[in-house]
């Protein structure tokens, strides 16, 4: 799953507009590695965490008052292409889903 969801984050992290500032982090860990992507403008601050067990965490946060504007966490289908996933999420962000459309 992480190696799919890497994949998705480096193709929307190519499109993401100039504005935002974006960026790519992983965790290793024994159990149940993850990564991160984390989206920030002067408004607002989001995330999306994918484990390697298939759970997923997204959140956006109002930038000045520190408030969730959205949050989401779920599993991830692994048979299924991950930007249709996580659609909402970048609607929210106002990002393009580029990635769906090269995943199989």
């Amino acid at each position: 799953m992480l190696n799919a969801f890497y994949a998705w984050a480096r193709l929307t992290l190519d499109h993401v507009p100039e504005a935002i500032n974006a960026q790519l982090t992983m965790a290793q860990s024994a159990h149940n590695p993850s990564i991160r992507v984390e989206f920030a403008s002067d408004n607002w601050h989001a995330s999306v965490t994918c484990w390697e067990n298939c759970n997923y965490h997204a959140v956006i946060t109002d930038g000045v008052s520190r408030q969730h504007r959205y949050a989401h966490h779920g599993r991830l289908d692994p048979a299924e292409p991950l930007g249709p996933q996580l659609h909402s999420f970048l609607a929210q962000l106002g990002i393009a889903d580029y990635a769906s459309a090269t995943q199989h």
